[in-house]
């Protein structure tokens, strides 16, 4: 009994169009969920600048205006990272991977000063990969090297 090993093209060409679909769709969400999130941060963040007595000698405030400023960040990385998916024909760069790793780390370093070692082996790590990556793409003769 011989087994057919070919596929229906009309499922070949259906199944991949309705997951991009799909993708496009939970991109496009994540990308105004960014927004608003980093909109809430900001409007927090006034709130706490503009109150009237004012206590930016008190550590937690200060504390808490940094956090709020690195939320917002962090969901503009998101909102730039889901346009950058859509200019690269849905697909994410691995350097930019890498750059928001890298960042993360970072902002995970200034804010809670703990395990400051693990996080610059961390970073050493990204950059030696961003590197040989880098160098890889150098050797097959891309235009863009990384």
């Amino acid at each position: 009994m011989k087994i057919s090993k070919t596929v229906n093209p009309l499922i070949e060409k259906v199944i991949p169009t309705i997951i991009q679909s799909f993708v496009v769709i939970l991109m496009i969400g994540i990308t105004i969920l960014s927004a608003v999130v980093s909109i809430r941060e900001l409007m927090e963040l006034f709130k706490i600048l503009f109150k009237a007595n004012s206590q930016f000698a008190d550590l937690s405030v200060s504390g808490v205006c940094f956090l709020h400023i690195s939320n917002a960040i962090l969901s503009v990385e998101f909102m730039l990272l889901s346009i950058k998916y859509f200019r690269e024909h849905f697909h994410f760069p691995l350097r930019y991977v890498i750059y928001i790793g890298i960042t993360s780390i970072i902002r995970h370093m200034v804010v809670s000063h703990e395990h400051l070692l693990y996080g610059s082996i961390a970073i050493l790590l990204l950059v030696i990969a961003y590197c040989l990556l880098s160098f890889k793409n150098y050797k097959i003769g891309k235009e863009s090297y990384a």
